[in-house]
């Protein structure tokens, strides 16, 4: 966890540290060209995390052995790492994404898988995808993430 805290804030401190600049020195930030960055380096970093988050669960669950590798679990899994390199494959460089109903479908899926996991975390299902409190904050976090990029590319879009 304290991993990803760390790539986190060192995203964020990419984010901040990259506005684009005009040859005299002066910092020019349009308010598009901000926002699409911001959303590209969201969509790159929930969907690398989700995508090696899963891949990580997927090989060491079924490494170990553990009661965690039911189908529904790994189905999960495949469909983050599916989903997570969709966002990847967006965040580099595909053009008008967020005018696209695709990209919509993507993040709408991507938001809606994690928040299953999180009701059935809530609710005391038996063998959970997220098995810790851990996993639980980490996949709060990406359902904040593809909100976000939703959001951001509403107002990209509009």
């Amino acid at each position: 966890m304290k991993k990803i805290l760390i790539i986190c804030g060192l995203c964020s401190i990419i984010m901040l540290s990259s506005p684009l600049f005009a040859g005299n020195g002066t910092i020019y930030l349009s308010r598009e060209a901000s926002l699409d960055q911001v959303n590209r380096w969201t969509m790159l970093g929930s969907g690398g995390i989700a995508a090696l988050e899963a891949t990580s669960l997927l090989i060491g669950m079924n490494v170990s052995g553990s009661d965690w590798a039911t189908p529904e679990n790994m189905g999960i899994a495949a469909t983050d790492i599916l989903l997570g390199g969709a966002l990847i494959y967006n965040s580099l460089g595909v053009s008008n994404y967020h005018s696209s109903p695709v990209f919509y479908a993507i993040a709408s899926l991507f938001v809606l898988s994690h928040a299953y996991r999180e009701w059935e975390y809530l609710s005391g299902q038996k063998n959970p995808y997220c098995l810790n409190k851990p996993l639980f904050i980490l996949n709060s976090l990406q359902i904040v993430a593809g909100m976000g990029t939703i959001g951001m590319s509403i107002t990209l879009a509009i």
